[in-house]
């Protein structure tokens, strides 16, 4: 007789995203890793900004920052604007309204003309980043992953809670 561990679907649903986020994660500190051996240049900042990115269930704009840069490597001129690894680039170039504070705070950190060092990959220099620490919403994905895996074994949402609801039985 063979022992099987049969889970519902949920358990198995929960796992597949666990498996998803942590794997997500585990490909961009992956990414942050290798890039630590890549060649570095000098380059500069093009252009920064907040961008909308779209708009909440609420109405209210959902804003991104968006950094530019551009480099030379053997000659030719690059550019991109990856800052981070696991960084969700914005998929819009319109400005955002109503952002004044996060703007400017953007603009003085990374003003046009700035040097900055650029890592590139030198099998295919379009791909670069600024900073080789990956983005922190890698590091929510890899927790919230770890936290979904332990959920989905243990067959609840709220593992930490049984932890001081359970109690064994008198004798």
């Amino acid at each position: 007789m063979h022992n099987i561990i049969a889970l519902p679907f949920a358990n198995i649903t929960v796992l597949a995203v666990a498996g998803l986020a942590c794997g997500y994660a585990v490909v961009q500190f992956g990414q942050a890793w290798f890039a630590r051996a890549w060649p570095a240049v000098e380059g500069e900042i093009s252009d920064a900004r907040v961008v909308a990115t779209g708009v909440s269930k609420y109405g209210n704009e959902i804003v991104n920052s968006l950094v530019s840069y551009h480099y030379h490597v053997d000659g030719q001129l690059y550019s991109n604007n990856r800052v981070r690894f696991g960084q969700l680039t914005p998929n819009s170039w319109l400005p955002a309204r109503e952002h004044p504070l996060t703007a400017s705070a953007l603009r003085h950190q990374y003003p046009r003309g700035k040097p900055v060092r650029v890592r590139y990959n030198p099998r295919r220099p379009a791909n670069s980043v600024l900073y080789l620490t990956p983005d922190f919403r890698v590091w929510l994905l890899l927790a919230l992953g770890i936290y979904l895996a332990y959920a989905g074994v243990h067959g609840g949402m709220w593992p930490l809670t049984g932890f001081y609801t359970r109690r064994s039985p008198l004798r």
